[in-house]
């Protein structure tokens, strides 16, 4: 049974939920962890530091988390005088022989040889118990009988422990002993040799709980859960390593209905017990520091209960991303801000508590706390009492951070210190797991005041690469970032915030790029008057390019009757009367500057005293506003995308406000993130029926006019979907009651041109308008 519990309980210190392939593997990543746990004193509780995505806490980017073998290798450092922490991990560790000699060579010393065999013939117990591997998911292997060769092994060690005098090698052989007897499931005779051979003195070394957990599984393998959870409780409050184990083994005895009560002593084990306890329970960290307070004043592990607490708060004042929701930070409600008041007397107490050893992580917790109730001076105050140089990087970075946060407003003064600390900032990917998340936050609030003060341009780019601004459509905010480019002389982290341009725009100015920019967006609003003098003449326009700046292709001024986004436009645009020698200035491919001169072109020829020209200038229009329409085949191509997919093209939720909307009303925190709020619905598609509309009025041709009814009808089923709630991802051509004001051209197309080939064509081709024929 301890064979297979022990296996079980390696497996769980495994990651946990949250490694779903999309998702960061940490809940660290959601949350500004500004007080670091690690600031506790004892680091043999890192494994405990709240974690809520692992089963131990895996520590922080550049964290160092407690080495399980550090006691340990301490205590053979005091028998092998001379030798450092990296010679005892060699020998210890070897993974081959000639590895485990080598680690020998040059100690000749008596006690050296006699540490030697030790760990020689530890080596052959760990070989021969090597079928328990700790990660086997092969229930068989675990349940592997014990070697045949287990009684040797068992003889030779307690000869050498009846052979060894000195008291620390005789407690290792004993382990050896006890072990052996354990895995080969001899749990009395193991709990007999603790027992009658001197082993069971009280324990006072780390090998002594290597020991005691040894024996308390035999205990657990016995039933006698009471027994077992008391030493796992023994062995969690003194062992530098065996904490993580002898916490979950105890967890274990406890699912037993078994706590070990019935052997506590006094107030240690009750202080134990209640941390233990916290622990378990998990959100109850402040119960337990109240209770463990009034039981151990002076008890170290009240920091470990005490930041988890804290941790607990901080999860729900400095959420990641904050971007366009309403949060302010940092982000409390009532009855956690009634936590941090409870948290920050508790700090005092202890804080005042004359036989505190460590004085300044209770005065460091009383800044924040202080800081957290937005009493910024007398954080600052606090903070500058903390003398330890144990804080010193906890100290500099709250320090930034009270600083930031105690600003209106962000001018030339505050940029020059923003440029001081967050030149290193990397703003890719995820960052938050880092000692450096305080640089984000900063961020985040600068990206903040920015935008509150209407400073929209270094708002964007205190987030955002400038590619997103394609994707923002927001007039103010494009004119904003004119203003920025025609600057001329920047500053420190003005230059900074350029520098991030630069992937984008290339061997371009900024101030070209921008109007660039706004010359898009005047093209998305059926505008190409207002675009040409952005674009004509724009280095950006000149050439291919990838992004905003590609070249359009001659076949947005045709028209399909197959849907298909995948396929290649050859084979989905059929309509060929751009081809027309009439419309040779088209090209084959053009910039955005020669789109909005075609257009204009085009727009012209709408005015022309011949009907013909008229009528295939509007059908030229009328194709190109449906194809660049957020459900026509060239849907990207204004914005310097594909076609692909639905979700790039509508909301998710009807009603959703645009970046636009947000802009205008300043509302969201910053605009972190803003191009997830694009519009993606320009009102093409009813410029494209208006031009459609035209044809008709100028056309005899019942073919053509039979054409632009069932784009007509496109253009119908465009604004159903802007329209309707997510009808895009659904719709099979019902046409009830809602659908049925969206059909009136189909209505057209059906009474009056069912003589047309066309008519026979679309009929066979789509399968809406057959379903609608057939009604």
């Amino acid at each position: 049974m301890k064979r297979f519990l022990s296996v079980m309980l390696l497996l769980l210190v495994s990651k946990a939920a949250l490694t779903c392939g999309w998702a960061p593997d940490s809940d660290l990543y959601f949350f500004y962890n500004l007080f670091y746990q690690s600031n506790i004193s004892n680091k043999a509780y890192y494994p405990f530091l709240r974690d809520e995505s692992n089963t131990f806490y895996e520590g922080m980017d550049g964290e160092q988390v407690v080495d399980i073998h550090s006691g340990n290798i301490a205590q053979w450092q005091e028998l092998l005088s001379g030798w450092s922490a990296e010679d005892v991990t060699k020998a210890l560790f070897a993974k081959t022989q000639a590895e485990f000699q080598s680690a020998w060579a040059g100690k000749q010393g008596a006690l050296e040889k006699d540490a030697k065999a030790y760990m020689d013939f530890a080596r052959k117990c760990s070989e021969t118990f090597a079928y328990r591997a700790e990660y086997s998911w092969q229930y068989n292997q675990i349940k592997k009988s014990s070697p045949s060769d287990i009684t040797n092994l068992l003889n030779e060690g307690m000869s050498k422990y009846q052979e060894e005098t000195n008291d620390q090698l005789k407690a290792r052989y004993a382990y050896q002993i006890i072990r052996i007897l354990h895995y080969s499931d001899q749990y009395q005779e193991a709990i007999d040799f603790f027992n009658n051979h001197g082993a069971a003195k009280a324990p006072s070394s780390e090998i002594d709980y290597y020991l005691l957990d040894q024996v308390a599984g035999c205990h657990y393998s016995l039933q006698d859960y009471e027994h077992a959870a008391y030493m796992f409780l023994t062995v969690f409050e003194h062992s530098v390593d065996r904490k993580p184990s002898a916490y979950l083994s105890y967890k274990f005895c406890v699912d037993k209905g078994a706590e070990g009560k019935s052997y506590f002593k006094g107030n240690d084990d009750q202080a134990t017990y209640i941390t233990i306890k916290s622990l378990r329970d998990f959100t109850e960290e402040l119960g337990g520091l109240r209770e463990l307070l009034a039981v151990s004043p002076n008890d170290k592990k009240l920091e470990l209960l005490f930041v988890r607490a804290l941790n607990g708060i901080e999860r729900e004042a400095w959420p990641t991303n904050v971007g366009l929701s309403d949060i302010i930070l940092p982000r409390l409600k009532s009855d956690e801000l009634a936590q941090v008041k409870e948290l920050q007397q508790l700090a005092t107490t202890i804080y005042n508590n004359k036989n505190t050893q460590n004085k300044d992580f209770w005065l460091l917790a009383d800044s924040y706390l202080s800081f957290l109730q937005n009493n910024i001076p007398t954080a600052k105050s606090k903070l500058d009492g903390v003398k330890s140089k144990t804080y010193t990087a906890q100290v500099n970075s709250l320090k930034h951070v009270y600083e930031v946060f105690s600003w209106k407003s962000i001018g030339p003064k505050e940029e020059a210190y923003l440029a001081g600390i967050l030149s290193d900032l990397n703003t890719d990917s995820y960052y938050y797991l880092t000692k450096q998340n305080w640089k984000h936050l900063i961020q985040d609030q600068a990206g903040h005041l920015y935008y509150k003060n209407g400073q929209l341009a270094k708002a964007f780019l205190t987030h955002n690469d400038i590619d997103k601004l394609r994707y923002v459509n927001s007039l103010e905010l494009i004119e904003d970032f004119e203003k920025l480019a025609g600057q001329g002389i920047y500053n420190g982290f003005e230059k900074q915030l350029i520098a991030r341009t630069q992937s984008t725009t290339g061997a371009h100015s900024l101030a070209a790029y921008i109007k660039f920019i706004k010359g898009s967006y005047y093209l998305l609003h059926a505008q190409p008057g207002k675009a040409l003098p952005y674009l004509e003449n724009n280095p950006v326009s000149a050439q291919p390019g990838e992004g905003i700046a590609n070249f359009v292709s001659a076949r947005v001024f045709s028209n399909n009757i197959m849907e298909c986004f995948g396929c290649d436009e050859l084979e989905v645009m059929e309509d060929s009367v751009f081809l027309a020698s009439v419309y040779s200035f088209i090209k084959p491919t053009f910039s955005k500057a020669d789109l909005a001169l075609n257009l204009l072109k085009l727009d012209s020829m709408t005015q022309d005293t011949k009907q013909w020209k008229r009528k295939l200038s509007h059908y030229l229009l009328a194709n190109y506003y449906f194809n660049v329409s957020n459900t026509g085949y060239f849907r990207g191509t204004l914005t310097g995308d594909g076609n692909c997919c639905n979700y790039d093209f509508f909301p998710y939720r009807s009603g959703d406000r645009t970046s636009e909307e947000y802009i205008r009303d300043r509302e969201g925190y910053n605009l972190n993130y803003v191009e997830g709020k694009k519009r993606t619905d320009y009102h093409l598609a009813e410029n494209a029926y208006k031009h459609y509309q035209k044809v008709i009025e100028n056309s005899t041709d019942k073919e053509l006019n039979a054409r632009c009814l069932y784009m007509m009808a496109k253009c119908e089923l465009n604004q159903m979907y802007n329209q309707t709630t997510n009808r895009y991802w659904y719709y099979k051509g019902e046409a009830g009651a809602e659908e049925l004001p969206y059909k009136k051209s189909f209505q057209k197309l059906k009474r009056e041109y069912q003589s047309t080939k066309f008519y026979s064509q679309i009929i066979e081709e789509c399968s809406f308008f057959r379903y609608y024929d057939g009604l």
